[in-house]
């Protein structure tokens, strides 16, 4: 019987993002000072380093059934990124500083606990390096992309074969849509003290690669209760008071923990570990 297989067999994590959010975009000199440390420390894992640049254009509607783009054509260095490249050649992990966001990404994924550790390396060892004085620390967040694809006719596929009909998070219409269908949701939780969770679900199924593929895409955003000026404070409270930030880390993992076993039948739940 055709049937839902997760993205990496053992798991079905296409990525996983762990990042923190800065309260204005990084000055120049913040760019080259994290790069002149990471190149130093993580050249070994991170072989790749390269300059993101962007533009900005502006866009006016002229009323005359027509629009002029506009604005700097020059492009400007708004950040870098190391990479790391799998037996394929595609990106299998990526650093990357760009804005106002300084963010760790793993396409290749075994396990949260080396992850929540790799990340935490990376991220404590660029943050002392930054002018928290003036670009305070205000958010932080984990984002996990999971995706299964149908391994049988693309007709067949209906969404009571992966997602429950009872989950919280995915409305009844979507089981009587046939292959293809998408839920949007978003809430707010909390952490510790005041801190705030904002979690965007998107849920959807769509043709990738010539098969029908459920892709849930949890984001959660955590908005500190308080901005944070110093390494120290926001290691030691930033999910609030005595919630340190690797505490803060592990809740939002179980978040999307919970999350998930509330959307998945339990068959693939087993399957990829979240229940035993």
């Amino acid at each position: 019987m055709a049937e839902y297989l997760p993205y990496a067999g053992t798991n079905a994590i296409q990525e996983a993002v762990i990042g923190v959010h800065f309260q204005s975009n990084f000055p120049s000199s913040d760019v080259d000072q994290a790069r002149s440390v990471a190149e130093a420390d993580f050249k070994a894992i991170f072989p790749r380093s390269e300059d993101i640049h962007e533009a900005q254009l502006k866009i006016d509607n002229t009323n005359q059934e027509t629009v002029r783009i506009g604005g700097d054509r020059a492009f400007r260095r708004s950040g870098f990124q190391m990479i790391k490249t799998g037996s394929d050649g595609k990106p299998s992990r990526v650093l990357r500083m760009v804005t106002n966001l300084l963010t760790v990404h793993f396409m290749e994924y075994d396990r949260w606990a080396p992850t929540l550790e790799a990340s935490l390396r990376y991220i404590l060892t660029i943050l002392p390096r930054l002018d928290l004085v003036g670009n305070a620390l205000q958010a932080f967040s984990l984002r996990y992309i999971d995706r299964f694809t149908f391994d049988g006719y693309p007709d067949d596929a209906k969404a009571s074969f992966l997602i429950k009909d009872e989950s919280s998070f995915v409305t009844k219409q979507c089981f009587s849509a046939g292959p293809f269908w998408h839920c949007h949701s978003g809430w707010f939780g909390t952490l510790g003290d005041n801190s705030r969770i904002l979690n965007q679900l998107n849920i959807g199924s769509s043709m990738i690669d010539n098969a029908p593929t459920v892709t849930i895409d949890h984001n959660m955003i955590c908005k500190m209760e308080r901005l944070h000026n110093t390494v120290e404070s926001f290691q030691d409270s930033s999910g609030g008071k005595n919630v340190d930030f690797k505490a803060s880390l592990n809740c939002l993992h179980k978040m999307n923990r919970d999350t998930l076993s509330d959307v998945l039948v339990e068959d693939m739940s087993r399957q990829i570990g979240l229940v035993t």
